[in-house]
């Protein structure tokens, strides 16, 4: 056991999430149950088809929302209203889809939230709320180039500049419990119990492979100073019949000393003449025999 001196006391946080629809139900269920809830956050905003911040339940539910509430305030409920991708009642993507992509409506959109606590900056919000939820995550998604959902770096960044805006006790960080499976140039969604047990097959996979499984190419170009240390150090690791050499165009010792080191060297691999200084490298086309050695 390891106890620290000076640490502050460790509370559980356990949020009530309802849904415009169900808050009735679900102020009920919160209220039998308020030793264990910490806060309540009802859906009680959404977006229009314009992207704007709107109220998701009608004028003729208005009167008992505001009486759920208060009687969730009442009984010492947190209250933090949530803002859901909900338009017109329905799930929809394109107002929030539009916004994401668009810094300008982003920045618009973050402006209206803001006009919620009558402030326009981050130090407003951190005095005005009693929690503000930053969500880490989805630095990479579906349609980006493959990447960490969540890279501590940036999350760390992140941190930082909030923790200058905002006091730390009122800060709570939403963490991934998902990432994605890239393939074809698009990311597919997957949850942290198929993330796992995907790199389970993964560390299966590698660890059935043996160094007999693999083949070193090494491209050279006049490495005769340095290609016996180089096949040196890798024979060490995979056996010398899977070594490979290939001098492009060497006009030093380089094919002599590797030939007399491994008997493994082809020389011209670029199918003509040996390329000039600064000259990018050209393959032959795939099934032709240059100095014997097949460019594929």
């Amino acid at each position: 056991m390891f106890i620290f001196r000076g640490s502050p006391p460790r509370h559980t946080l356990v949020v009530a999430s309802m849904p415009y629809w169900n808050i009735q139900h679900g102020t009920t269920a919160v209220l039998a149950s308020r030793h264990a809830v910490t806060e309540v956050s009802p859906w009680t905003y959404g977006l229009n088809s314009a992207g704007q911040i709107d109220t998701q339940y009608s004028a003729g539910q208005a009167v008992s929302i505001t009486g759920d509430i208060r009687r969730l305030r009442v009984a010492g409920k947190l209250i933090v209203p949530s803002i859901s991708n909900i338009t017109g009642g329905q799930w929809s993507y394109p107002p929030v889809g539009r916004m994401l992509h668009s810094p300008a409506l982003m920045a618009q959109q973050v402006a209206a939230i803001v006009a919620l606590v009558q402030r326009n900056d981050y130090a407003a919000i951190g005095r005005a709320a009693d929690q503000v939820r930053l969500m880490g995550y989805d630095y990479h998604w579906d349609s980006s180039p493959p990447g960490p959902v969540a890279p501590v770096s940036w999350i760390r960044a992140v941190l930082r500049y909030a923790k200058t805006r905002i006091p730390a006790s009122k800060i709570i960080l939403g963490a991934p419990l998902y990432g994605y499976g890239w393939s074809g140039g698009h990311g597919t969604p997957i949850s942290w119990l198929q993330a796992l047990r995907l790199s389970r097959r993964l560390v299966r996979l590698a660890e059935s492979l043996t160094t007999g499984d693999v083949a070193v190419l090494i491209p050279a170009h006049n490495e005769a100073l340095v290609i016996e240390e180089s096949l040196r150090s890798i024979m060490v690791l995979v056996p010398s019949e899977n070594v490979h050499v290939v001098s492009d165009g060497s006009t030093d010792a380089t094919v002599d000393i590797a030939r007399a080191r491994h008997g493994r060297a082809a020389r011209g691999v670029a199918c003509g003449r040996p390329r000039r200084p600064q000259e990018p490298w050209r393959a032959g086309s795939p099934g032709t025999r240059c100095g014997g050695l097949q460019c594929i």
